[in-house]
C-alpha cells in the first residue's frame, strides 16, 4: 500500500562526518524543509541555493542546535557545506523525483 499524495516523506541522511541531514518533502505545498546538524567538531557554513540564486546562508557552529531551512521543491535545489575558511566540503543538488 502506497502513501497518500499528501503525505510527508522524510529521509534521513549522514554526509560523511560533516552532518546529519533530515529531508522532508510537502508535494502539496512544493516544498523541502531540511534540518542540518553539525557532526564536523568545527563550525561550518551552510548555503541553500534555488535556481543558483542565494536563498539562505547559516553558520552552524560545532556545539549548536540543529539548523532547519526551507526551500522549493518547484526549483533546482543545491546544498553547499563549507568550512570556516569558506573551503567548500560538500556540494550536492536536492529534490524528490
Amino acid at each position: 500500500m502506497g502513501k497518500p499524495p499528501d503525505a510527508a516523506a522524510t529521509l534521513h541522511y549522514q554526509v560523511d562526518h560533516l552532518i546529519r541531514l533530515q529531508l522532508e518533502t510537502d508535494e502539496i505545498n512544493h516544498l523541502l524543509r531540511l534540518r542540518l546538524e553539525n557532526l564536523a567538531g568545527e563550525e561550518l557554513r551552510i548555503q541553500l541555493r534555488e535556481d543558483g540564486e542565494l536563498m539562505h546562508s547559516a553558520r552552524l557552529p560545532a556545539a549548536a542546535p540543529p539548523v532547519e531551512l526551507t526551500a522549493n521543491l518547484a526549483r533546482t535545489i543545491a546544498l553547499i557545506i563549507a568550512d570556516e575558511a569558506g573551503d567548500i566540503r560538500y556540494e550536492a543538488p536536492l529534490g524528490v523525483d
